[in-house]
This record gives structure tokens, C-alpha cells and sequence, in this order.
């Protein structure tokens, strides 16, 4: 249960100057029983334990069930790539497994080995994936795209262990929430211990956080949900009352595509809520029919500002839109006259000032379709 904490006998232990050997893992040549649908934007996945997460419209409506094939007691948290790939936490299992755009295992076992109980993922604009985790030593890891160990984050742990984390847009300060009353802060660039973003919040313990674009931050506690400024001061508490059918413990949050509302879960009741961030005015609501509980929360399309948006490319804040319909050899202006030379698949960009002698004509930049 994610609420108690909990040791495995055979928990793995691991200290941030020690290195680890990844586990063997197995590909699957054939999908898990799925429909095999492609994700669309604004579509919702909910963990429901017993290694199974349950894909729905924003309505409602139950799309397919996506197999970990981990049998883990409780699914926790996910988070999507560049390419519309799915990583998932199976909290008990101690493992994650990567699915493909349309619900299909692609690796499970991914990653690893955890120390104990994976609960939450993010990435970075490079595309490497970082871990939090419950109990043990409660390092947040780094892997690479595959799989492959980089590094563990000995962050303090003053609670339970780094449970819930988010990166920040400039690539070193992540964010997490360890069961507490506050939201810790850490450099993974310096690898150095940051002051806490906030202190003392109500209603708690603390679980699940997002960044917003803003710099303002939701995090789920409990009875109710915070949204904090960028200094970390409550700007708005959205409380239990709020919420129809009342939730007892709200646990999984995570961002609507829009960018004004989010969705958080009641754990026990399996109940997930649409809520409008500015007006607090719940939107809609809808029961996951869980086996077990609601213990993770994505949304196909959510903002992350660690990456860029879907539909454009480049590292935060500096997201270049992306245009299909550009052909090769076609100027587009550019409101600046920087050389930047970029690699997109196959495609190369090339940006300079165009040097021209007609007023009004600025910068320039020609680039070849992107496949």
C-alpha cells in the first residue's frame, strides 16, 4: 500500500557514489492484450493496480488497458516522451515498463534496478528519464532513454523518500514531495541540496506536483489541492468541499493539455476530477472502476515544462514550432539574426541574417521539411 511505509526483505540498497548494473530485461516481440489504439490528445491514464493502467476520454468513456505485465499491487506514476512513448511505475513490483504510442510493451522490465518502490517519472529535453522513489534510500535516479543507469540523486529525504518529482524548465531544479508538508528542492546539475520551494501546507501528507509554465506549482494533499505562486506562498487552496463526489485522500495529479485545468484522483474511491485551475469550478468527473486504487494520473499532451510542447522542438524556454507544411529552400522570418544549426531526424536547419538591403526585411531562416 502506498500509504504505509514499507521495506522488501530483498530490497536493493544503493548509495549516489555507487554504480549500478542494469538488470537483464525482455523486449516483447507482441503487444500485451490491447486494442492497440493510438493515444490522442487529452486522453487519460489512470494506474488501477494489479500492473494495469486503464486509457480514458476526458468524458469518461474507457478507451483499452494498457499491462505493465509486472502484477504490481498499485500502478503509480507515468510520464510520456518526446515521441508519445509511456513509462510507467509499478510501485510494488519495484519496476518500470515502457509501452509504445498505442498502448503496446515495447521493454519490461525498463530501467533500473530501484532501490524500493519507483512512484513517479519525468524527462528532460535531452530525453533522459529521472525516477522517484518511496522508500530505501529514496534517491531520485537518471537513466537514458534505453534504460541505461546514470546517476542517483542522494536527495535529503526528511519524510518518506522522494516520491513525487518534476523538473524545472532550466534542467537542474527538481521539485519533489516526499509524504510531508512540503515540497523539496534539488540541483541535479550541481548535484547540491536546494532551500525547500514551501513549507507547512495544509491538509496533507504531500503526493503528487506539477510545474506549471507560469512557475506556479499544484500539488496534491491529501484533502485538498494547493496551487502555489513561484515564491512557493499558497495562492489558492482548493478544498475538499470542492470536489463532488468528496474525495477522502487525493493522491495522483497531472495537467490538462489546455494548460488552465487539471485532473487529480481520489486514491481509495477510484473518483478522477477535472478541475479549472482559475476558478476552481470542477468540470467533470468520472470513476475508474479500479481493482485496486487510483495511484497514477497522465494525460496524453500534458505540459511538461522540462520539454517542449508537442508540435514544436529545442529546450525550454527557447521552443521553436515545428511546420510540416515548410518545403525545402522556403524563407520564413525570424525575429532574430542568430547562426543556429540544429538536428531534426534527418532534416538539418540553418538559420543565419539574411543580408539585404530592402527596409522592413529582417532575419531569415531556410530549412528542409521535417520527416
Amino acid at each position: 500500500m502506498v500509504l504505509v511505509v514499507g521495506m522488501s526483505s530483498t530490497a536493493f540498497a544503493q548509495s549516489a557514489s555507487s554504480s549500478y548494473t542494469p538488470p537483464s530485461t525482455t523486449t516483447s516481440s507482441d503487444p500485451v492484450e490491447t486494442l492497440g489504439l493510438v493515444y490522442q490528445s487529452g486522453d487519460i491514464f489512470a494506474g488501477v493496480g494489479n500492473g494495469l493502467i486503464k486509457e480514458f476520454k476526458p468524458d469518461g468513456t474507457f478507451v483499452q488497458t494498457l499491462d505493465t505485465t509486472s502484477g504490481s499491487f498499485e500502478q503509480t506514476g507515468m510520464c510520456f516522451d518526446s515521441v508519445g512513448n509511456l513509462r510507467a511505475t509499478s510501485f510494488e513490483a519495484n519496476s518500470m515498463t515502457l509501452f509504445d504510442n498505442a498502448g503496446n510493451v515495447v521493454t519490461s522490465p525498463w530501467g533500473g534496478p530501484f532501490n524500493v518502490d519507483p512512484e513517479s517519472c519525468v524527462v528532460d529535453a535531452a530525453g533522459d528519464i529521472y525516477v522517484g522513489q518511496a522508500d530505501e534510500s529514496g534517491d531520485i535516479l537518471k537513466f537514458k532513454a534505453n534504460g541505461t543507469f546514470l546517476k542517483a540523486f542522494d536527495v535529503p529525504v526528511p519524510d518518506r523518500g522522494s516520491d513525487w518529482i518534476d523538473l524545472a524548465a532550466d534542467q537542474c531544479t527538481m521539485y519533489y514531495a516526499g509524504e510531508g508538508d512540503e515540497i523539496l528542492r534539488y540541483d541535479v546539475c550541481t548535484d547540491t541540496a536546494l532551500s525547500s520551494f514551501a513549507t507547512g501546507l495544509t491538509g496533507g501528507p504531500c503526493y503528487a506536483l506539477r510545474i506549471l509554465s507560469n512557475d506556479q506549482v499544484l500539488v496534491a494533499c491529501s484533502t485538498q489541492v494547493h496551487l502555489l505562486n513561484a515564491g512557493g506562498t499558497v495562492a489558492h487552496t482548493y478544498l475538499n468541499s470542492d470536489f463532488t463526489p468528496a474525495p477522502s485522500t487525493l493522491f495522483a495529479l497531472n495537467l490538462d493539455p489546455d494548460g488552465t485545468s487539471f485532473w487529480t484522483a481520489d486514491l481509495i474511491s477510484g473518483d478522477i476530477y477535472h478541475m479549472d485551475i482559475a476558478t476552481g469550478n470542477q468540470l467533470g468527473t468520472f470513476n475508474a472502476a479500479a481493482p485496486v486504487d487510483v495511484a497514477g494520473l497522465a494525460l496524453f499532451g500534458e505540459p511538461v515544462v522540462s520539454v517542449c510542447p508537442p508540435g514544436t522542438h529545442g529546450i525550454p524556454p527557447n521552443c521553436i514550432p515545428d511546420d510540416g507544411n515548410v518545403v525545402a529552400g522556403e524563407l520564413v522570418p525570424l525575429n532574430t539574426t542568430v547562426l543556429f544549426i540544429s538536428s531534426l531526424s534527418s532534416s538539418m536547419i540553418w538559420m543565419a541574417p539574411a543580408i539585404v538591403g530592402i527596409a522592413g526585411v529582417g532575419a531569415f531562416y531556410i530549412r528542409t521539411r521535417k520527416n
